[in-house]
């Protein structure tokens, strides 16, 4: 073992420190990027908790004001019909369910261009002169 203590060169002893040096270095850097990164995920679950709690409460809020819409509903359609509105609760209801009717559209006719338009006439002209023998 002296004989191969002997034979590293102090050049390779001090290499060799300055890899370790390096490698530790390294290391700690590696676990400092581990910590930042944990903390990091932390910080976005504490987010979307966040976001989630918000979304519940809107949600909730949402239901209370749709709940309060339909009882409002109800209660106006039945004091509707105490005062024997019948015709105006029919009129409510068929606009309710109309749907007008969807627009048409034109088609476009293609244009024939004038030189082709004369050729179709004089093919016609040609056939009826053949056709009947003049």
């Amino acid at each position: 073992m002296s004989k191969h203590t002997s034979n590293l060169s102090e050049n390779d002893l001090s290499s060799r420190k300055h890899l370790l040096k390096q490698m530790a270095r390294d290391l700690q850097s590696l676990q400092l990027r581990e910590l930042q990164y944990e903390n990091q995920i932390i910080e976005e679950k504490k987010e979307r908790d966040s976001h989630l709690g918000i979304l519940k409460e809107e949600l909730k809020v949402v239901k209370e004001r749709d709940e309060y819409i339909k009882n409002h509903k109800k209660s106006h359609l039945s004091s509707s019909r105490s005062s024997d509105s019948h015709a105006e609760e029919e009129s409510l209801r068929i606009n309710y369910y109309y749907q007008p009717m969807p627009r048409r559209t034109r088609r476009e006719i293609p244009k024939l261009e004038l030189g082709l338009t004369y050729l179709i006439f004089m093919e016609r002209k040609m056939l009826k002169s053949i056709y009947i023998g003049k």
